[in-house]
């Protein structure tokens, strides 16, 4: 159960994904996505259903890893680490992040706009440039 207790989960139908992305939906839908498709379950040991592949091919060039999945009123987001070894001298101006979106959990777009880059600008110490920003979250103002 989602509500608890916490305890290991032996049986499922998910399969073998690593660092996956969960989000349950207000009507408790779970859906997760990982190595490039979204899936939901009505409970955590399944059946998990295949909603859709994640189309990446407009966005950023590269490989595309730690997915973090939301919803808002506009509908499924996923951000992501993404990194681009030919970029790899460049830290500045390196490929760092992606931003996939869906109306409807089916039919995805992914931004050629990364959300956000390698520098970040840290009020009263200015910008400092990073080499990576692993396994991006969002957090959201409950208000």
């Amino acid at each position: 159960s989602l509500d608890g207790p916490v305890r290991p989960l032996s049986a499922h139908t998910l399969g073998m994904f690593a660092n996956p992305a969960p989000w349950v939906h207000a009507n408790r839908t779970i859906f997760i996505v990982c190595n490039g498709v979204l899936k939901r379950a009505e409970e955590i040991t399944g059946p998990w259903i295949t909603v859709a592949a994640i189309a990446h091919q407009h966005g950023p060039r590269g490989n595309y890893e730690d997915p973090f999945l939301y919803m808002d009123p506009h509908g499924f987001h996923i951000i992501y680490h993404v990194y681009d070894v030919a970029h790899r001298e460049r830290c500045a101006s390196s490929t760092i992040s992606a931003h996939a979106f869906s109306k409807d959990g089916h039919d995805w777009f992914a931004s050629p706009v990364q959300p956000f880059g390698a520098q970040i600008d840290f009020e009263g110490l200015g910008v400092i440039t990073v080499s990576t920003r692993e396994r991006p979250h969002i957090f959201f103002d409950p208000s």
